[in-house]
């Protein structure tokens, strides 16, 4: 694999939209933004929280004065006395990607969604699948990670301990090698060994994938702080612009139940009473499954050029997406309001 045309120009990326309803709202957060504004050094740096509520202001403006243009100013100072424009939007975090990670990141905008899409996080109804880049080779192709981890909070690093006690809680992963190459090293006296993982969250701990992949022998490339292969990223930064602070880690994919109820609007269902008669019985309101993916098929970066996604060395590997969709068919379970998510 070269990267001699995937081009030397640094790209700054933008938040996208990706999902978005009365209720919730689905962003692909680029690498090196904060999931919510930060504290002490990284006070001022640029976050999706503070993006999402200037981007519901900006609409609330260009919906008033759309208003007042077509309807006088009489309706827009009702919509005013009325709280409308006035009242700051309600942004909800659910839950938050590392400043290094980027890809799919869900934010609530209402409270009652906020708390059943965190009660989903918490009970494990939500399923999160992530793409990154490891040094090494794994033994298995398949397999699962159960690990017990422990927060330092000063050092703001999790670790693996080998047992249960206070501070310490279960973290479990399984991950899925896509493709395994063999790159050049700087000096080229040799070759570093890659590889692509699909990784599918049975927890959400904080730095767990980073973490657990680590203790395992095969750290993500550009993760410093987790012992991330720096001459990798050295290799990445001088051909793609991979800048620094980025790590070769990109949440892919999330799968939930969305937070309001679906009434049927289908013909009332026929069912046999004890009785033995015929009668129709009403089906109860659903909630709908909701799956986003940062990464869709018509946007897949291939072999000739096209790096879509700067975080991430694409160009080392061959995988196409396109044709692999039986990766997810063995990680995709039909969600249901009273199951954990297993794969």
């Amino acid at each position: 694999m070269h990267l001699e045309n995937m081009g030397k120009q640094k790209m700054i990326f933008q938040p996208e939209i990706l999902y978005e309803d009365a209720d919730l709202v689905a962003v692909k957060k680029p690498a090196g933004w904060l999931s919510q504004p930060g504290q002490g050094e990284a006070e001022g740096m640029p976050d999706m929280y503070s993006w999402l509520c200037e981007r519901e202001k900006d609409k609330r403006e260009a919906e008033a004065s759309c208003q007042n243009r077509e309807n006088g100013r009489e309706k827009e100072k009702t919509a005013r006395s009325a709280g409308g424009q006035d009242t700051p939007p309600y942004i909800g975090v659910v839950h938050r990607l590392d400043r290094g990670v980027g890809g799919v990141i869900l934010f609530a905008k209402t409270k009652h969604a906020a708390a059943v899409l965190s009660e989903a996080v918490q009970n494990r109804t939500m399923c999160k699948q992530y793409l990154c880049v490891v040094s090494g080779t794994l033994a298995e192709p398949m397999g699962e990670y159960r690990d017990f981890l422990y927060r330092d909070a000063k050092q703001n690093k999790v670790y693996v301990v080998d047992r249960m006690r206070s501070g310490v809680k279960e973290a479990v992963l399984w991950y899925h090698v896509l493709e395994t190459v063999q790159i050049h090293t700087l000096d080229g006296n040799g070759y570093d060994t890659y590889s692509l993982l699909l990784i599918t969250l049975g927890t959400g701990r904080s730095h767990q994938i980073r973490a657990q992949l680590s203790h395992h022998g095969t750290p993500i490339v550009g993760d410093g702080k987790y012992g991330g292969h720096r001459v990798a990223v050295q290799n990445v930064e001088s051909e793609i612009g991979m800048q620094a602070g980025e790590i070769a880690l990109f949440s892919h994919r999330m799968a939930f139940l969305h937070p309001m109820r679906v009434p049927i609007k289908q013909k009332k269902k026929h069912a046999v009473g004890a009785d033995g008669k015929t009668k129709k019985v009403s089906q109860a309101p659903y909630r709908q499954q909701i799956v986003v993916s940062a990464l869709p098929a018509q946007t897949v970066p291939q072999n000739n050029g096209n790096m879509e996604l700067k975080i991430l060395p694409w160009g080392w590997f061959s995988f196409d997406f396109t044709s692999n969709t039986e990766i997810y068919k063995e990680k995709t379970v039909e969600l249901t309001e009273d199951s954990h998510f297993r794969p």
